[in-house]
């Protein structure tokens, strides 16, 4: 399948470091203390923004500000007289990636009086495994089969388990299923992403909107790696009765950030990057399955006190990716039986949706990496299956299993993109908090699951403003419409694990139609009658062991 690259027709001032040089060329990032101007114009901060972004802005009420601003052409070009090569330049950072070898002039560049600081950075040293977050990932490689031969009765196929875990099934049947929503992946590479048929529909309906590695400059779609591919597919895979995503109707743009085979500080200055491209170019959401705590070069290490949220040039870019309204997925990390334990960077950040792993029952599984944060936030935030996740073979036409945070992050990704779009006034922040509130432990939540697993009809109900009055009790929170000629629908809440029984009864006390289900704890369940009875007055009665609630209907 050919893939087109979307051209980016306007300015995005910005050069990409191809590779670490060798020889005694060393790179700098080199920190400025302004813009250089004390004034923050519409026309200069929408320079490097596509329409879309701009329209998202305007109708969302985003102010353009100094970090819409580009770094300052005289301050660049003070480094480059300085025996400085310019390769990076990021506005939201507002710091500068150089190339010297002559330490007088480093020195120089420390002393000029718009440089705030400068940090040496360690070059990237090849290895033959995969370091950092990649090293935990785990890829059963058994249990990969050929699509064809893994047909179920079932419209989802294998991955219905980790749809359905968070109520997402209920979800796609109220039509939403990404559509009109952008999302970015921010990965090691997406291996033969062109030649899957999970990927036919996005390509066919122009869904694909491009991509971008950050690592070695190239627009080209990276096959650096297979992550990004078995990610991707947990979102947009479309295999009716063999396998369905999350967000199958979503578009997507696909970038490489980072160096699967080795682990340095500049690779969170690639995802920045990416972070400001994604803003430029008008994406909704960011699923990003990496995190950063130590590095090959130990002088370049995190420590737990870095993961408040405030600190690493990672979780900066996140944050401020959240000021421009998008909303940011990560993943929580994999290190949960390691000795560094705790979630990595840009997971630290407040306004990102850090999520944690479960296996298939909804269990905390161990390699989850904990919360919570430096500076006390509730960390992960959500949770979703990690554990034997259902993947792409990105060396076939098929399917088999993984585990890791990386699998768990897309699947809520995919869920919230489903969940915005039919909320489009609603902010990032709004859609976090009520995935947040929907979630089965969000009263009592936990360093390993977070707030739990949500329950994205729940959330779908709180955005609606649709409100549960008490997450402790049943609840009868909807019964429409009402009045109605035939069919009717009642939106039940369920505090608990529970067994009810649903009864349509008449004025006399007959009993007209009768439903038994079984409900999951803090979840919100559309229950549809189709009632051919005569017209009149009726009672809904649901009952369960811990509470009896009834409301009245008419039928006309």
């Amino acid at each position: 399948m050919a893939i087109n690259i979307l051209s980016v027709l306007f300015t995005f001032l910005f050069t990409l470091l191809i590779s670490y040089p060798s020889g005694n060329t060393s790179s700098y990032l080199v920190y400025l203390t302004d813009k250089n101007t004390t004034e923050v114009t519409d026309a200069l901060a929408k320079q490097q923004l596509s329409k879309k972004t701009i329209e998202k802005r305007i109708r969302k009420d985003i102010p353009f500000n100094t970090y819409d601003l580009p770094v300052s052409n005289d301050y660049v070009l003070e480094l480059k007289q300085r025996n400085s090569v310019v390769k990076q330049k990021s506005k939201w950072l507002n710091a500068v990636l150089i190339e010297s070898n002559n330490i007088e002039s480093i020195e120089e560049i420390k002393t000029l009086p718009f440089v705030k600081s400068i940090q040496k950075l360690s070059k990237a040293k090849v290895k033959h495994q995969p370091s950092g977050h990649f090293k935990n990932s785990i890829i059963d490689h058994n249990s990969f089969n050929k699509l064809s031969h893994l047909k179920t009765q079932n419209e989802y196929g294998m991955a219905y388990n980790q749809i359905e875990m968070v109520n997402g099934v209920a979800l796609h049947n109220k039509g939403q299923k990404g559509e009109e929503m952008t999302i970015a992946v921010f990965d090691a590479g997406f291996v033969s992403v062109g030649n899957l048929s999970l990927f036919d529909e996005m390509f066919a309906e122009g869904r694909y909107l491009g991509a971008y590695d950050f690592v070695i400059d190239s627009t080209k779609l990276s096959a650096a790696h297979t992550h990004g591919t078995q990610v991707l597919s947990i979102m947009v895979g479309n295999n009716p009765g063999e396998y369905i995503g999350t967000a199958p109707n979503a578009n997507y743009w696909l970038f490489r950030t980072e160096d699967v085979f080795a682990e340095y500080l500049a690779e969170e200055f690639f995802w920045a990057m990416a972070a400001e491209y994604a803003d430029s170019v008008g994406v909704d959401i960011i699923n990003s399955s990496l995190g950063y705590t130590t590095f090959d070069d130990p002088t370049e290490n995190h420590t737990y006190n870095d993961m408040d949220g405030n600190t690493t040039p990672i979780t900066i870019a996140a944050d401020i990716a959240a000021s421009k309204g998008i909303l940011v997925v990560n993943s929580a990390g994999n290190s949960g039986n390691s000795s560094w334990f705790y979630i990595g960077a840009p997971a630290d950040g407040d306004s990102v949706l850090a999520i944690g792993g479960a296996d298939s029952t909804g269990t905390y599984t161990s390699f989850s990496s904990k919360g919570p944060s430096f500076d006390g936030d509730i960390k992960p935030n959500v949770s979703a299956q990690a554990e034997g996740t259902w993947i792409a073979n990105p060396w076939a036409n098929g399917i088999g299993k993984g585990n890791g945070t990386s699998f768990s992050g897309p699947i809520i990704a995919g869920m919230a993109a489903c969940l915005w779009q039919a909320h489009p006034t609603k902010t990032n922040i709004d859609v976090m908090r009520a995935i947040e509130k929907s979630c089965h432990q969000y009263d009592n939540p936990d360093e390993f699951l977070g707030f739990g697993i949500p329950d994205f009809v729940l959330a779908d109900a709180i955005l609606s403003g649709i409100n549960v009055q008490d997450f402790n009790k049943d609840e009868i929170v909807n019964l429409y419409p009402n009045p109605t000629p035939n069919n009717f629908t009642i939106s039940y809440y369920s505090s608990t694990d529970q067994f009810v029984e649903v009864e349509l009864i008449d004025v006399s006390g007959r009993l007209v139609q009768q439903k038994s289900l079984v409900l999951d704890a803090r979840s919100l369940t559309e229950i549809s009658f189709a009632t051919p009875q005569a017209n009149g007055i009726y009672i809904v009665n649901i009952s369960s062991t811990k509470s009896n609630l009834s409301k009245r209907i008419i039928l006309n």
